[in-house]
C-alpha cells in the first residue's frame, strides 16, 4: 500500500519522537495500514509525553533501570523501562507496557 502525498512538514520529527517515546511498532502498524505517523504536520511533543521518571534500586539487573510513564494525547498509556550500561551511556534493553482502552 503505497502513501502518495507531499512529505508531512514534521515527518522526521514525528517518526523519531514516535520510535523513542511509543516504540517502532506504533508507526509501523500506521504505515502498513496506509497512514502517515501521528502528529507528522507538527506537535508531536505535546501529543507523546514521557514523565515520571526514577531511577530503580536494586533491580537485579547490571547497569541502572530507569522507569518512566507514557502518556499519549492526555491520556495515561503506558509505562517503560530502560535498562542502561555502567558506563552511563549504553542502552542495553528497553521494555514497554502499552495499555489499550
Amino acid at each position: 500500500m503505497a502513501i502518495d502525498q507531499p512529505a508531512p512538514s514534521a515527518l522526521a520529527e514525528a517518526l523519531v519522537i514516535g520510535f523513542t517515546r511509543m516504540g517502532i511498532l506504533h508507526n509501523l502498524a500506521r504505515l502498513t495500514a496506509g497512514q502517515i505517523p501521528d502528529q507528522a504536520e507538527g506537535g508531536v511533543r505535546d501529543f507523546v509525553q514521557v514523565s515520571g521518571f526514577g531511577l530503580e534500586e536494586n533491580s537485579g539487573q547490571e547497569g541502572q533501570l530507569v522507569r518512566f510513564a507514557l502518556t499519549v494525547n492526555g491520556q495515561p498509556s503506558g509505562d517503560a523501562s530502560l535498562l542502561i550500561g555502567d558506563d552511563g551511556a549504553t542502552p542495553l534493553q528497553r521494555t514497554q507496557r502499552v495499555a489499550f482502552p
